[in-house]
């Protein structure tokens, strides 16, 4: 594949505005929520009244890829609309944090918009920051880096960069976050534990990952063990039963 065709599949998972947002009353409310219906990231208040609205949708047109998408935290408190654009000349990408004001607390851009997890209060968000065509197959110059923001979009802590993350995750009230990554030079995969203050922790105990862990809020890490039914040829393996095989505790 050459570079023109990785920088176009990469770009696919990127967001650009498509339209402006619908706008109504911009009353503030505590009630007020934000929640995905559909193609629409809404704005809704205890009414059940539509304040705000945004399009989610993608289209190429004059050798143009936009597209925009958006992410929530489970309280409804924060959202987030993912902005992204590829052309020929250009590409473009922009995350823009929102309260339930409509208001905007923080933007940032060069995004990567795939992966994006809020806490339920707002105050962390983890995000990847990725710059197409960094990652260069000569030199190996990477930039994608694992960044951990505060409630106003500044950043608490970063982690790269690194060739590959393969994924992120945080806890829903924001004391945790996990990072899977490539370094160059190193052989396999590296795990990345750490607190809401960005200090890197060790699970007692753990020599080697067993997996993917799961994060729960006080901290402990679990090692989920999935088994399958027969397989059948033509059709997808079926999870049976899944089990707890290692449990550790972030110090």
């Amino acid at each position: 594949m050459n570079r023109t065709a990785t920088q176009f599949l990469f770009m696919l998972a990127l967001f650009i505005p498509m339209g402006q947002p619908v706008l109504g009353a911009d009353a503030k409310s505590e009630h007020a929520r934000w929640q995905l219906v559909g193609h629409e990231l809404q704005l809704v208040d205890e009414q059940k009244a539509v304040r705000k609205m945004f399009s989610l949708s993608r289209l190429f047109k004059n050798k143009v890829w936009r597209e925009t998408n958006a992410f929530v935290s489970d309280t409804g408190l924060y959202a987030a609309v993912g902005e992204a654009q590829m052309g020929s000349a250009s590409s473009t990408s922009t995350l823009t944090f929102l309260d339930t004001n409509g208001t905007t607390v923080w933007a940032m851009k060069a995004v990567d918009l795939t992966r994006v997890l809020i806490a339920n209060d707002g105050a962390r968000t983890l995000l990847v920051t990725s710059i197409p065509d960094v990652c260069s197959e000569e030199d190996e110059i990477c930039s994608k880096t694992v960044v951990l923001l505060d409630e106003a979009g500044h950043p608490v802590a970063k982690f790269g960069p690194y060739r590959i993350i393969d994924g992120i995750s945080l806890t829903k009230n924001g004391k945790y976050g996990y990072a899977s990554v490539w370094k160059l030079g190193i052989k396999g995969n590296q795990h990345i534990f750490f607190n809401a203050a960005g200090r890197v922790l060790t699970p007692k105990g753990l020599t080697k990952i067993p997996g993917a862990p799961t994060l729960q809020e006080d901290g402990t890490i679990e090692f989920i063990e999935l088994h399958y039914a027969p397989h059948e040829k033509g059709k997808v393996p079926k999870v049976v039963r899944s089990e707890v095989v290692n449990k550790f505790k972030l110090e």
